[in-house]
């Protein structure tokens, strides 16, 4: 009896689980998906800001969104009356976890509403009204892609805008 030439079905399914293990493991170091961080990265703040000036309405307090260029990440902070006057503390909770920025990506705030802190970082008060002073998050990838987060006065989500290139 003589055997037909080819492939079994296990050995192309195990050849198929192999390829796509491979490109699992190979195509984030390549860089492929990095227009999805970009695009999950701007999301993620956009829904924190949107959230933080949410919370800031209804707990009837100032928030203030802090950016560190060093750690490159996001802190959320909680204004607390004390004797000195106001101050600022780490807010507790999942909504003022820090947010961090992937290392493949660069983010600059900027805007006429950016404050400085006592440190000299750059930060967004959002006040206990839910307005929040105007200001930009520039994120932008190493092939030269910028993705803007706008914040705007009047409006309470924040604008995704992705400009052509």
């Amino acid at each position: 009896m003589r055997r037909e030439r080819g492939f079994t079905l296990l050995e192309l399914s195990l050849a198929v689980a192999l390829i796509g293990l491979l490109a699992t493991l190979i195509l984030p170091r390549l860089d492929v998906l990095s227009g999805a961080q970009l695009d999950n990265t701007t999301r993620r703040i956009a829904q924190r800001v949107r959230y933080l000036r949410e919370d800031a309405a209804r707990r009837d307090l100032w928030v203030r969104m802090v950016f560190d260029a060093q750690a490159n990440a996001l802190r959320m902070e909680e204004g607390v009356s004390t004797e000195e006057g106001w101050t600022f503390v780490p807010g507790e909770g999942p909504l003022y976890r820090d947010l961090t920025i992937p290392d493949s990506l660069d983010l600059r705030l900027v805007g006429p509403g950016v404050r400085p802190t006592a440190s000299g970082l750059s930060s967004l008060l959002f006040a206990s009204d839910g307005f929040a002073d105007p200001g930009t998050f520039e994120v932008s990838d190493d092939s030269g892609r910028t993705v803007l987060v706008l914040i705007e006065p009047a409006r309470t989500r924040p604008r995704i805008v992705d400009p052509p290139a």
